[in-house]
């Protein structure tokens, strides 16, 4: 039983390996700014925000660089947009590897996801690099939160990923809607303001946003103080949970419908 088991992993791996490969070619292979336009996004996000704050006179909150905190947050952002919305059509864009037995529609979801996790974390760290060559000063002071955090987004993602793919087979309407929803969650996610620089009830409000309490999380890795007084983190572990769960579910349920459309 054991042999049959690893011998299945084993192959469940390769799989994985080989979409992930195809899906970081079919984002990235075409051209050869393909990998720097991973970093140039992130730069311009963070650049135009923080000369939009510096104009403001916003500080970042427990003293955190500003170039820091918008980048802790673009990165846990970015991880779930990304895994979002390419997740909508990617069933759609590999019909053809659903003839092949060993290939589900979940493998997809997942050697998505893996592309955009392991993209955003190595440009979050050359950004991470970049900051601490330009003289600024910061400390990751709880590394274990820090990758917990970074693990807990992959899976909001995934899950929120398969509920809103399997929504759409059903509700073609979504596909032009979801995009303007984006557009207002990123505003209101915590990515360009926290809510300590909001009042008490507004950011109380606020931190109902899952992705908000994420950010906020991985933004306390780096803070002296840490984040646990006003972060929900059972909230976004039983939310997270929840989500994916019923993704997963959701999924099972879309499986021969996404089948037999091949």
């Amino acid at each position: 039983m054991m042999e049959s088991f690893s011998r299945a992993l084993a192959v469940q791996g390769r799989v994985l390996w080989a979409l992930a490969l195809r899906e970081i070619r079919s984002k990235h292979g075409k051209y050869r700014i393909g990998y720097l336009w991973e970093i140039l996004k992130t730069l311009l996000g963070v650049a135009l925000f923080w000369f939009v704050r510096e104009m403001a006179g916003f500080t970042a909150p427990q003293g955190l660089p500003t170039g820091l905190f918008l980048l802790l947050g673009f990165v846990i952002w970015h991880i779930f947009a990304e895994t979002v919305n390419t997740g909508l059509r990617i069933v759609q864009r590999n019909k053809t590897l659903l003839t092949f037995p060993q290939v589900l529609p979940l493998d997809l979801f997942l050697s998505n996801l893996i592309t955009v996790w392991v993209t955003e974390v190595v440009v979050a760290l050359v950004f991470i690099l970049a900051l601490r060559g330009a003289g600024y000063q910061f400390h990751l002071y709880d590394p274990l939160t820090f990758f917990l955090t970074l693990i807990g987004i992959a899976f909001f993602a995934l899950g929120a990923g398969l509920v809103l793919a399997t929504m759409m087979v059903r509700l073609p309407f979504l596909e032009q809607t979801i995009p303007v929803c984006m557009r207002v969650l990123f505003f209101t996610s915590g990515v360009i303001l926290s809510p300590l620089q909001l009042t008490k009830r507004y950011g109380d409000i606020a931190l109902w946003n899952p992705l908000m309490n994420f950010i906020e999380l991985m933004r306390g890795c780096f803070a002296y103080t840490t984040p646990g007084s006003y972060v929900k983190i059972s909230y976004i572990i039983v939310f997270s949970c929840v989500v994916l769960l019923f993704g997963l579910l959701l999924e099972r349920h879309t499986r021969l419908k996404w089948a037999t459309t091949v």
